[in-house]
C-alpha cells in the first residue's frame, strides 16, 4: 500500500505536508501527489520522512523566554498545486521555525511564503525577572450597571 503521508524533517522535527485547497484549508496528499514530492525533494536534497516517527513529534509550546504564539505555517507553490506545511499535527507553529523553512525552501528555488494566523506576537509582554510592571492600558473604575441584566428563567417567572 502506497503512503499518503509526507513530513518534512528538520530542527530535529517532522512538519507535516498537505494539499492546499482554493479556501486555504488543508487536506490528506494523494498517492500521486506523495510520489511528485518525494522525487522532488530527493533531487533538491530536502530532507523528509514518510512516516510518523515519534521522536520527532514536538508541539510548540510556551517556554520560560520564548512567549512567541505558535500562529504560522508555510505555503509553497510547486506548478499549479499548492501545499500548506505545518507541525506533524497540522497544528500552527512559532513563525521562527516558518520563516527559516521558507527561506530555505526559496534558496532550494521553490516559491513559498509564511502566512500567520490568528493572534500575533504580543509586544507588551510582562517581564519574567521584573518585579515592578505598569500595564500600558488603563483600567476604569467599576461602574455600577445601569440596568439589570436578566435571565430566560427571571423572564418565565414574570
Amino acid at each position: 500500500m502506497e503512503s499518503k503521508e509526507l513530513y518534512l524533517s528538520c530542527y530535529d522535527r517532522l512538519f507535516a505536508i498537505k494539499a492546499r485547497a482554493k479556501n486555504s484549508y488543508s487536506y490528506d496528499l494523494s498517492a500521486e501527489q506523495v510520489e511528485r514530492l518525494k522525487t522532488l525533494f530527493d533531487n533538491l536534497g530536502i530532507p523528509h520522512e514518510t512516516e510518523l516517527i515519534e521522536d520527532k513529534c514536538y508541539i510548540d509550546r510556551p517556554e520560560k523566554f520564548d512567549l512567541a504564539p505558535a500562529n504560522s505555517r508555510i505555503v509553497i507553490e510547486i506548478g499549479d498545486e499548492q501545499y500548506n506545511i505545518a507541525n506533524y499535527n497540522t497544528y500552527l507553529i512559532k513563525a521562527r521555525y516558518s520563516e527559516k523553512i521558507s527561506e530555505a525552501f526559496n534558496a532550494k528555488g521553490l516559491i513559498s511564503r509564511v502566512e500567520l494566523m490568528g493572534q500575533y506576537y504580543n509586544v507588551d509582554v510582562v517581564p519574567l525577572f521584573k518585579e515592578e510592571y505598569t500595564p500600558t492600558v488603563k483600567v476604569k473604575a467599576e461602574e455600577k450597571p445601569k440596568y439589570k441584566q436578566i435571565t430566560m428563567f427571571d423572564r418565565a417567572t414574570a
